[in-house]
């Protein structure tokens, strides 16, 4: 089906305009945003170094100096941009916004290529508006980047596999390893093929393919440097994955299994109704289909996997999103001639949900801590930048600042740091970070009356929101 090109602009334009609006709308980077960004920064001095060995941590407990732990390509992209725009962080933000912008193209693109370009308009309109889209559409994380690869990865894989077009099957083995290098668990992405396949061919004979030979050996020579990293650093070409799967551990907590139905609401607002209808009919109608065989493959593997990990939060979910998408435009293609009215109608709820949310978190987070962490912030970049800060917010701080930020606190609790200084860092000022952002160690009242402390910086005057202290 020729595509439209002129709703193709707008429709990126439109998605990332809001993407854009969304990375403005949070006032502060998030623990893993500053990892990121850092891990670039980093990277455009030296891009065969993946590490936490600059001055800076990321809190694990399993070779704490090494980053395979944190999929490689966004840091990569960021150094990139960083090289060109001088570590201009304007365009740094606008990473995400733009590949989520695409995410939305792509699946309209996939989604004429499967069904019809009212099924295109619809689920491509629901991805660009569902709440949680958007809302991690505005900042720096894997997951929107990975959800757009996972989706032009689909693309390809059905007008290799299916439509028998050689070269795309070639391209699903390199999109595939792009995938799973910006978050590695794209992983799922191979029993969804296998299961399309498997059913669609009603036998392993698929297996016989030689180009499908050759698109997994172009899989994993795109993935090589993962490997040889792993090898390097780890000791073995798996370390990067191990390291991933161990540290997923580390935070969160465990979510039941059923978390994403009681979050769905939250993720695509009213969307979830039409959903609803989509996934009954697509069932009863999906044999001898494969289009919609896909599609049913896509969204119940990746369900069925994300739901079985520990840890959960809802931009987990979102390479299942365009899956969604597709499923609940189909079921509201069924109202015939009503269906426009009503595609309107649930668009609108979508949007001022979405508007809804960041708003509130708008007002939520532009609060007094953050106010007092801005200016502890502008305090220390007025230091020497040789200095050292101690603080419990290490990726953070450093994003900001660029000043070396170690933790002060370890497993046993707050560190000799009195010692710890003048041993290692005899010839460098040394500043102590308290701030109420980011739940952080109560240290005040042991620097506060620490001898070899003084106070330098306090926010408001009480010092109840953010405190610095500086060896003497």
């Amino acid at each position: 089906m020729k595509l439209n090109r002129k709703f193709v602009v707008l429709l990126f334009l439109i998605s990332f305009s809001v993407n854009s609006l969304s990375s403005y709308y949070f006032p502060i980077k998030w623990w893993d945003e500053a990892v990121y960004a850092n891990l670039g920064y980093d990277l455009q001095k030296n891009p065969l170094d993946y590490s936490f060995d600059h001055g800076w941590g990321d809190r694990v407990f399993d070779w704490w100096d090494k980053a395979g732990f944190r999929a490689p390509l966004l840091p990569y992209i960021i150094a990139l941009i960083d090289v060109i725009s001088n570590s201009n962080q304007f365009f740094v933000n606008l990473i995400i916004p733009f590949f989520g912008a695409l995410g939305v193209v792509f699946l309209y693109i996939l989604a004429t290529n499967l069904f019809d370009e009212k099924i295109a308009i619809y689920s491509s309109f629901f991805l660009a508006f569902a709440p949680t889209y958007v809302g991690i559409s505005g900042k720096t994380l894997t997951d929107i980047l990975a959800t757009t690869l996972i989706t032009v990865s689909f693309l390809a894989f059905w007008l290799g596999f299916e439509k028998k077009k050689t070269k795309f099957k070639y391209l699903t083995g390199f999109l595939v390893a792009l995938s799973i290098l910006a978050r590695y668990t794209s992983f799922v992405i191979f029993p969804a093929f296998f299961i399309f396949l498997l059913v669609r061919k009603r036998s392993l004979n698929f297996l016989k393919d030689k180009d499908l030979a050759i698109t997994l050996l172009i899989l994993l020579l795109t993935l090589s440097p993962l490997f040889i990293y792993g090898y390097i650093s780890y000791g073995t070409p798996l370390g990067p994955l191990i390291h991933g799967w161990r540290g997923a551990s580390y935070w969160g907590g465990t979510q039941p299994w059923y978390f994403f139905i009681e979050n769905s609401f939250a993720m695509f607002s009213a969307v979830v109704i039409l959903f609803l209808l989509g996934f009954y009919l697509m069932i009863k109608s999906y044999k001898n289909e494969p289009n919609k065989l896909l599609v049913l493959s896509w969204f119940i593997v990746f369900l069925l996997i994300f739901s079985s990990l520990s840890h959960k939060e809802n931009r987990f979910f979102l390479p299942l999103f365009p899956a969604f998408c597709l499923i609940a435009a189909f079921g509201l293609e069924k109202f015939g001639k009503y269906s426009n009215i009503i595609f309107a109608i649930f668009l609108l709820i979508a949007m001022v949900s979405t508007f809804n949310i960041l708003y509130y978190n708008r007002l939520n987070n532009d609060s007094k801590p953050l106010y007092c962490f801005y200016q502890a912030m502008n305090f220390l970049n007025n230091t020497d930048k040789n200095s050292i800060v101690f603080t419990d917010n290490s990726p953070i701080v450093y994003y900001y600042t660029h000043r070396e930020s170690n933790f002060y606190t370890d497993e046993k609790g707050v560190k000799d740091l009195d010692n710890i200084i003048k041993t290692d860092f005899q010839n460098r000022s040394a500043y102590v970070l308290w701030t109420l952002y980011g739940a952080p160690t109560e240290v005040r009242q042991i620097f506060g009356n620490h001898t070899d402390f003084k106070t330098v910086f306090i926010c408001p005057e009480d010092g109840s929101l953010a405190q610095i202290y500086q060896f003497k």
